[in-house]
């Protein structure tokens, strides 16, 4: 008996028709319950939320941060059928747990994702670590570039998976020694042959949106300890000491009306700091605001520091024709 296993080092779901013409049912699922949302191939274990794409590659690093907030609605078990002999392409790859059905014997085949929630990443900042400010776009004091970032994802804590034939045969299933992933049977009227799979936390679907980030550069060659510079409107910012070894320092950066408010009746919000003239210093002030500081000591005067600061302020773009294209998946139609 010939069975497709497909095999990934992640996890993986592939759920496909073999007529292209119209949507295979996993599509139809998305388009009814997440609109919006582009579908992942392979789906992943992870949500990738904050991380953007490069070109039509989704970039390695996760450039923006914020808070992840689960939703508090969940979406009803649904069961996708697969009808007819040779239409239906399955394979899934959980760890090491391998799941392969011979399409010359399976006529209906059903697909249940349960336990689904989606989660959003909400008041996003970008964080210029990890090579996020590396671009060559980045290179003038004052600069502008958009992203698409995935925002949202949408999550199976459950998977079940059954077929129309009375036979074990129908779908092959391989557990490693010691398998932690719990496995049940389940027999139904509809469903004569049926196995589920319990916390395996596939993300199948995901949200992109694009945002704008703008670059403010704020320089001094020579500032003195505990002298303040200037950064933004409303912020300042101080080195009030500076290590014994020469490398690392102590500062504050101090800002005024970064809660919505006047700055001149809003009380002021202080953010001490600490970090290494060797590495780059990330600082979030308010939603969608965030301040990378890089020094250096300057050995050749006492008491001197070189500051390069740098503001980054996110926006959800307006203008989405300034937005690059992506490799999503989100053109699906009815």
């Amino acid at each position: 008996m010939n069975k497709m296993l497909i095999t990934s080092a992640c996890a993986a779901l592939v759920l496909c028709s073999c007529k292209p013409k119209s949507p295979n049912p996993f599509d139809k699922y998305i388009l009814q319950n997440f609109p919006r949302y582009d579908i992942v191939v392979p789906a992943t274990s992870e949500s990738q939320l904050g991380r953007r794409f490069v070109g039509a590659d989704l970039g390695s690093n996760r450039c923006f941060v914020g808070v992840e907030s689960p939703t508090s609605n969940s979406w009803n078990k649904q069961w996708l059928d697969y009808v007819g002999k040779g239409g239906v392409r399955f394979g899934l790859a959980l760890d090491k747990v391998l799941i392969g059905l011979d399409s010359q014997t399976v006529r209906k085949l059903k697909v249940a994702l349960g336990d689904v929630k989606v989660t959003e990443l909400q008041r996003l900042s970008f964080s210029p670590r990890s090579g996020c400010a590396h671009d060559e776009v980045w290179i003038p004091r004052k600069a502008t570039k958009y992203y698409n970032v995935i925002t949202a994802a949408a999550v199976a804590g459950n998977l079940e998976i059954g077929s129309s034939v009375d036979s074990v045969s129908a779908i092959g299933i391989q557990l490693p020694e010691a398998s932690e992933v719990p496995v049940k049977l389940d027999v139904n009227a509809d469903i004569k042959y049926a196995k589920g799979w319990s916390g395996v936390n596939l993300y199948f679907a995901r949200k992109v949106q694009c945002y704008q980030v703008r670059k403010f550069s704020y320089e001094k060659e020579s500032l003195p300890v505990n002298d303040k510079l200037d950064v933004g409107a409303d912020c300042k910012f101080l080195v009030t000491e500076v290590a014994g070894d020469g490398k690392t320092w102590i500062g504050q950066l101090s800002c005024s009306g970064n809660d919505g408010g006047d700055a001149a009746t809003s009380p002021d919000a202080n953010y001490p700091m600490d970090g290494s003239f060797a590495d780059t210093k990330t600082v979030i002030t308010e939603e969608g605001i965030s301040y990378s500081f890089a020094l250096r000591l300057r050995t050749d005067q006492a008491n001197m520091v070189e500051v390069d600061v740098k503001q980054w302020i996110v926006n959800l773009a307006e203008d989405t024709s300034k937005c690059p294209g992506y490799g999503g998946t989100s053109t699906i139609t009815e």
